[in-house]
């Protein structure tokens, strides 16, 4: 049975220190019984938090509180090292302190989403200024919350965000997206309806280009084909598995330098199909792709 924090620990820290000198009020979270109804454990399923602040208080607290919640987390406590493990995991979400050694907050978030504009991001800081808050929002944050706060508007918080991260997920991103998602020499552009290779436009007929966003809005993850005849086509019931693979085929030919090699669109044997997040000719070399 799922286990939740009582609502009333605090994490606070003195007005006049940052970011050491964070002191957790409470010394243990008092666990309660949560109406199995209201959450399934499918629901967690596959949720990871990138939790990124630098006081080890703080953090132990963090990740403690998402074991607790169901979800998985990773703490990291540097600016450069948030970045780096964000491009490499793609977490589920992010919890994001602003004063980082090295590089800030800010400056972590404004790179996160130069190559992942959907993934959301809450910042979390004792500095309430409302400028701090705006330029928070205009380098990509999705919620900003300041320090001291409940764990329990934390919690709030996190489910009305990936829940909105689930229904982008489901129904395609459409015009959510404002800048151009790049995947090595591919560019696809929500915004502007507009996808080139090699900086040359590529035409799609309109079900091409919902497939293909449809790939890029779920880099990484392994595709059915029949999920894509549910999401894409919106086929419900039995239906020819092949037309899949026709339009994959049309596609790849499109996108594609060698559809015998393919760089983008990868075929999983027994499964389907998954989108590369990177180049695969970028890949480490450590790294071996599924054909």
């Amino acid at each position: 049975m799922l286990l939740r924090p009582a609502a009333h620990l605090l994490v606070t820290a003195p007005a006049n220190k940052a970011p050491k000198g964070w002191v957790i009020c409470g010394s243990a979270v008092t666990l309660r019984h949560v109406n199995e109804e209201a959450t399934t454990n499918a629901s967690l399923e596959g949720v990871n938090i990138l939790v990124v602040e630098d006081d080890p208080d703080i953090g132990g607290v963090l990740e403690s509180f998402c074991a607790q919640l169901g979800y998985k987390s990773t703490l990291i406590t540097s600016g450069q090292e948030a970045i780096d493990q964000f491009r490499d995991e793609r977490p589920s979400l992010m919890l994001l302190d602003l004063m980082l050694s090295g590089i800030s907050g800010f400056e972590v978030c404004r790179t996160v989403r130069s190559f992942d504009p959907l993934t959301p991001i809450i910042i979390i800081s004792a500095r309430g200024d409302t400028a701090d808050l705006v330029v928070a929002l205009d380098r990509g944050a999705d919620d900003y919350l300041i320090k001291p706060f409940k764990l329990r508007e934390l919690e709030a918080r996190m489910a009305t965000q990936l829940r909105r991260a689930d229904l982008i997920k489901r129904h395609g991103v459409g015009t959510i997206i404002n800048q151009p998602l790049h995947f090595g020499d591919l560019m696809i552009d929500s915004a502007e309806h507009r996808v080139t290779l090699n900086g040359d436009s590529v035409g799609l007929s309109p079900l091409e280009y919902r497939l293909l966003e449809y790939f890029a809005s779920h880099a990484g993850q392994v595709i059915s084909r029949e999920r894509l005849l549910q999401d894409v086509w919106r086929y419900v019931g039995e239906v020819e598995t092949r037309t899949v693979d026709t339009h994959v085929g049309r596609l790849r030919k499109k996108i594609e330098a060698d559809v015998k090699q393919p760089q983008h669109i990868v075929s999983v044997p027994g499964f389907g199909y998954r989108f590369e997040r990177r180049f695969r000719a970028e890949a480490p070399p450590d790294t071996v792709p599924v054909a």
